[in-house]
């Protein structure tokens, strides 16, 4: 799983739901909604886990999935009964179980540890976060629990006939472009290499033909002069000054500039800026193109632009009939999109069907709280 995955609405309930896992209280850690929530940093480990037992695996997916929802469920206004949510899922669980072992598919624990293990991480405090650091750790587990059987160096058609690497690492489908079926034909199943700090990365000379991405919290960067010259190397995330080609090689806050390819702080309003830089201006404001300085979005009233800058300050919606900036809507008003909406909310409650800005109710929609008062799994 990319990082784009991670960004999918509702990605994390669903992982919990279709995937299913052991018991949160195995592991020690809570579920449900809290106050603090941990998107910035859980300080999960990944590589502490302990690997879950398929015998424990549906009785477990059942209470993951119930104790996570059923909190958040209660506090929107939504009826839950936690024995018929337990047994929805575990009737799910059992189907899914005889599908995957069926299609010849093995039970991986260890990837069932880490991605029940990290789940908390990213579904607490009833919203979904992709911002912990192990999310993408936790992510590409989840997405190993059920593998196949092929070793490594074996004949694979994709990357989900492929068994699990004995120590975690990404097992995927390698192979010569064929034409007329994908490129998957008379493929190996392959580890995915991964360069630590200084090591070569990406597709250069002295990294091989194979891409080579960088472990996590490091970026894949073009550096003149490290180590074979023009080639890239897994670098630590840049400061300010510090050389970059897009902003994922700065740390977060910050972006790179284009023109000086080195990573800077976005400029408060007022200040100058670089056209061609979406980033450049801090939050609230925007580049005016023609002069070239920091200006604050504008507000109620005022002209914007549906799909371009300038767009609206945080308290406002552009409309895309007038082209004007309209003040949001608080909750209980008619809405058609969540971008109306102080809230970012436009939809139904556990009371009424109407389109109206609500409070977010987060991981608690309709269909999930259904689940939670005992209705069949719709994934």
């Amino acid at each position: 799983m990319n990082a784009g995955s991670l960004a999918q609405s509702h990605r994390w309930v669903h992982v919990v739901a279709s995937l299913g896992l052991a018991t949160l209280a195995a592991l020690g850690l809570g579920v449900g909604c809290s106050d603090g929530g941990s998107g910035g940093g859980s300080g999960f480990n990944p590589s502490t886990a302990p690997p879950i037992a398929q015998a424990d695996y549906c009785a477990s997916k059942a209470n993951v999935y119930c104790g996570i929802v059923l909190p958040c469920c209660q506090a929107v206004g939504y009826p839950t009964d936690r024995g018929k949510c337990q047994d929805a899922m575990l009737a799910s669980c059992q189907s899914e179980v005889s599908t995957k072992t069926a299609a010849g598919r093995a039970y991986d624990a260890r990837a069932a540890g880490v991605c029940l293990g990290g789940l908390p991480s990213v579904t607490t405090g009833c919203k979904e976060s992709a911002n912990d650091p192990a999310a993408t750790a936790i992510g590409d587990a989840c997405d190993r629990i059920w593998v196949g059987a092929v070793p490594i160096g074996g004949t694979c058609a994709s990357s989900t006939d492929c068994a699990a690497a004995s120590d975690g690492s990404t097992v995927y489908c390698s192979a010569p472009a064929t034409p007329g079926d994908g490129g998957t034909s008379g493929g190996k199943c392959t580890v995915q290499p991964v360069a630590k700090l200084g090591e070569a990365c990406g597709t250069n000379t002295d990294a091989g033909a194979t891409y080579v991405s960088c472990v996590t919290g490091l970026s894949c960067l073009y550096v003149a002069g490290a180590g074979v010259p023009g080639s890239s190397h897994c670098v630590q995330l840049g400061d300010v000054g510090a050389q970059c080609h897009t902003g994922s090689d700065c740390k977060s806050a910050l972006y790179c500039d284009s023109t000086t390819l080195k990573c800077a702080s976005p400029a408060p309003v007022g200040a100058a800026c670089a056209p061609n830089d979406t980033s450049s201006c801090a939050t609230g404001g925007y580049c005016d193109q023609t002069a070239k300085k920091c200006v604050a979005l504008p507000g109620a009233g005022a002209p914007c632009a549906t799909f371009a800058y300038p767009q609206c300050a945080a308290d406002s919606s552009c409309d895309a009939t007038s082209k004007l900036c309209v003040a949001k809507k608080g909750n209980g008003q008619a809405c058609s999109t969540s971008s109306e909406c102080l809230s970012g909310y436009c939809g139904g409650t556990a009371t009424s069907t109407a389109k109206a800005c609500n409070p977010d109710p987060g991981i608690a929609s309709a269909s999930t709280c259904a689940v939670a008062n005992g209705a069949a799994p719709p994934f």
